[in-house]
This record gives structure tokens, sequence and C-alpha cells, in this order.
């Protein structure tokens, strides 16, 4: 490969790492509010149905007269690992439930899997993956696509499969049917 494709791929690289930017910087404003949203809503469905809430955040303790305790631990909810924003955890009865969150991130195109020679090829492949697709999908798009939703998961005892919610009351009201 010439001096002059690995320039090319590096003013391609700068171009898409400046869209990447500001899509974080609006994803890292967002998270607080859906955290905020999370417990706040998870607080509301107790109160709601008479619980009275004690401790502090992020270990808290929904009570219901005096008998009937349901611990909420936020202490995750900003810990994110490679899939998920955050999670929280519930514990009614001794079964613990996990919930899981993740901010949309948008529908940009992901690049497809290369084969080939790694050291010609795969530059090419890359200045081509970003020159007509990647790029003019970040142009068009731009955070237009970053609208603050996110999806919830929830895994307990007895979950085998993988459900996706999209609030938290659809969650507590699953846990607690």
């Amino acid at each position: 490969m010439s001096l002059q494709q690995d320039m090319k791929l590096q003013d391609l690289r700068n171009e898409e790492k400046k869209f990447w930017e500001l899509r974080n910087e609006i994803i890292s404003q967002q998270l607080p509010k859906v955290r905020e949203e999370i417990i706040s809503t998870t607080i509301g469905y107790f109160q709601e149905k008479e619980f009275s809430i004690s401790g502090r955040q992020p270990h808290l303790q929904a009570s219901y007269n005096n008998g009937l305790n349901i611990k909420l631990d936020f202490s995750e909810l900003a810990e994110a690992d490679m899939v998920w924003d955050g999670f929280l955890a519930i514990v009614h009865h001794h079964i613990k439930f996990e919930v899981s969150y993740k901010m949309n991130r948008g529908n940009l195109p992901h690049e497809p899997s290369f084969s080939g020679d790694i050291s010609s090829d795969k530059k090419e492949w890359d200045i081509k993956f970003l020159e007509q697709t990647m790029l003019p999908a970040l142009r068009n798009i731009g955070v237009s696509d970053l609208d603050g939703s996110y999806k919830l998961r929830l895994i307990g005892q007895g979950r085998n499969q993988i459900k996706f919610y999209s609030s938290m009351n659809e969650i507590l009201d699953e846990i607690f049917k």
C-alpha cells in the first residue's frame, strides 16, 4: 500500500472519529437521565402499591406493612460491561432478579468480516468501507438516531430465555405477577 493510501485511510479515520466523539458525548449526557428514570420508576412502582422506601442510595428496601421486604440494589447502575450500560438487582423471597439496561446507540452499519491478505487488502477494505458505507451514514444520520431510548433485560430464577422490555414497570409487573 502506498503512502498516499495510508494518508487517505488516516484522514477517513479522523473524520469518522469526529462523528464518534459527538455521538459518545450525546450518549454520555443521556445515560444519567436513564439511570434516574430507572431509579424513580422503580421507587414509584412500589410507592404506588403503598410500600415504604427506606435505606440510602444505592441500597434501598421497599417494605409493605412491616413484613414484606424487597431489596433494591442500584449500586451497579453505572457499572457498564462490554454489552450493557449498567445493572440493578431486586431481591424478593431470597430470589435475586438482575435487570440490565442498554442505551440505544443508533442504527449505523457494521463493518462486514474481512478475509484476505491483512497487510494490503485490509487497508483497501477499510478505505472502501469508510468511504462508501460508514461516513455517508454518519453524515446522513449525525446524532438524529440517538433518541435517549434504551432496552432492559431481566435475568432471574426460572428465566432461561432472554426477554427484553421497554420499561421498568413492565419488568416489575413480570417479576411480581
